[in-house]
């Protein structure tokens, strides 16, 4: 797999690798309740991409693991809530 270098990066990989069943979860999400996603998919990003990388986490606002992994999950689910409006799923 290739490193990423931004959080965008690290979106379009989690966009390939999670299951259908898990992009319906995420985007079905309301906004307000992403916080519940912090030691599961939260834990498997900060694990996979931040806490190996400290190059990705400097390049970062703030440079706190937590903070990233909050940033990455709200625009995966924006990306994903944005392709469901025009097909009505993920």
């Amino acid at each position: 797999m290739r490193k990423p270098k931004t959080k965008e990066e690290v979106i379009e990989i989690l966009l390939k690798e999670l299951s259908e069943k898990d992009k319906r979860t995420l985007a079905g999400t309301p906004k307000s309740k992403l916080v519940a996603f912090h030691f599961t998919l939260g834990l498997y990003i900060r694990n996979e991409f931040l806490y190996p990388d400290r190059e990705l986490v400097s390049s970062c606002l703030p440079p706190d693991p937590d903070s990233i992994s909050g940033d990455i999950i709200e625009g995966l689910w924006r990306r994903l809530r944005a392709g469901r409006k025009g097909k009505n799923k993920v």
